[in-house]
Formats: structure tokens, C-alpha cells, sequence
């Protein structure tokens, strides 16, 4: 059922942490980079200094690797629904079929969105989002559906033209994969970099 608004935030178990293996296309949390990662940086500052997380430092210096898809196409540059499905049901397990990136509700099942309309665009807040994996509403290999502002495909009826997928927690700390300009993984902070002007509108499950 489609629900808006912020849900009660409940108290649950911890899942277990993020399950990464080279041949899952993910470094080993003690293994080596297998593949090019690009970032965004990190925003936590202190006295003008950037301060990454433990996972962050890792992701930067790329001592952990993106999945990398099977189908070489949707490895390229910008092609995030591709990249994002087959990550998601490769490695998590899901069952999407595809689409363009702003057409993924449609085909599937929106959980959870922001209002859309009006003048003002709003977005899923952070600690919102943080949230929603701890009271299990956005699970291992859900989507994030974003809106991205330079992107060529934003029109009046698109609330988002963006898709990452949410691959689970490493060292307790919740980690993403996307196709931005190749590959990439990412944490919370980091996709919240306003230099990505990346907006999470919505989380959408394949059912």
C-alpha cells in the first residue's frame, strides 16, 4: 500500500551486514579493488576539513568495489536503470523487469514517496531514509528513485530520473550502488552531497 508522509519509526532487530565477495562483484571487506570506483565525497566536515567515515575512506582509496553487471552496456556511463535492475536482482535477489529509470513505479511498487507537485520539490530527508532501513521499510535491493537536476530526462511529470539500489549494511553503516558516471558505490553522506544534485523522492520494491 502506498504510503506518504513519515511513518512511526519502530525499534526491530539489526539485520545482518552487508554480504560482500569478489565474485559477487563486491571487494571482500579484507580484499582489494577489482574495478574502477568513483565517488562523491563525503560532506561531514570539522573546522573546514572533510571527515569520511571508516566505509567512506575504504570506497575512496578503493579498497571496496561496486558490483559491476553482467550485461557490459549497462555498465556505461549514465545508464542507471539498467545497472540498478540488474544489480538488485543479481545480487539481492529481486525480480525487476525493464524500464526507464522514471517509469520503475509504475511497473512496480512505490512503498514510500514524497509529495510531488507543486512549486516546491521536496525529497526524503536523510535521517528519514536511516529510518526507514532500521523499521525495514527500505530493504536489501530496493530502490531509490531520485531526482536528478541536470539530467536530460526531468520533465513536469517526472518526479525522478534516477535509480540506486540499496545493497545493505557493512560495518553498520548502510551502503548504495548506482550507475552515475560508471559504477559506483556510495553511503548516505555521500549521496546527500549537494555537488550530486541528487534528490531521494521515492523507495520502490519489485513487489
Amino acid at each position: 500500500m502506498l504510503r506518504t508522509g513519515k511513518p512511526a519509526a519502530k525499534t526491530i532487530s539489526r539485520r545482518s551486514f552487508l554480504k560482500v565477495s569478489a565474485s559477487a562483484g563486491i571487494a571482500a571487506v579484507s580484499g582489494c579493488a577489482t574495478s574502477r570506483v568513483t565517488t562523491r565525497g563525503a560532506h561531514k566536515k570539522t573546522n573546514s576539513r572533510v571527515v569520511l567515515t571508516n566505509l567512506e575512506k575504504r570506497i575512496v582509496e578503493g579498497k571496496l568495489s561496486p558490483p559491476v553487471a553482467t550485461t557490459k552496456e549497462n555498465n556505461n556511463s549514465g545508464n542507471c536503470a539498467g545497472y540498478a535492475r540488474e544489480v538488485a536482482n543479481k545480487y539481492c535477489g529481486m525480480h525487476y523487469t525493464p524500464s526507464p529509470a522514471w517509469a520503475f513505479g509504475k511497473k512496480h511498487k512505490i512503498v514510500y514517496q514524497v509529495q510531488f507537485g507543486g512549486s516546491v520539490r521536496r525529497r526524503i530527508q536523510l535521517d528519514d531514509i536511516e529510518k526507514f532501513i532500521e523499521n525495514g521499510t527500505l530493504k536489501r535491493g530496493m530502490l531509490l528513485g531520485c531526482y536528478y537536476g541536470n539530467s536530460p530526462a526531468n520533465s513536469a511529470n517526472r518526479n525522478y530520473t534516477h535509480l540506486v539500489v540499496y545493497l545493505g549494511k557493512n560495518n553498520g553503516e548502510p551502503v548504495f550502488a548506482h550507475n552515475f558516471h560508471g559504477p559506483e558505490l556510495t553511503t548516505l553522506k555521500m549521496l546527500f552531497d549537494p555537488k550530486n544534485k541528487l534528490s531521494p523522492v521515492c523507495i520502490i520494491s519489485d513487489k
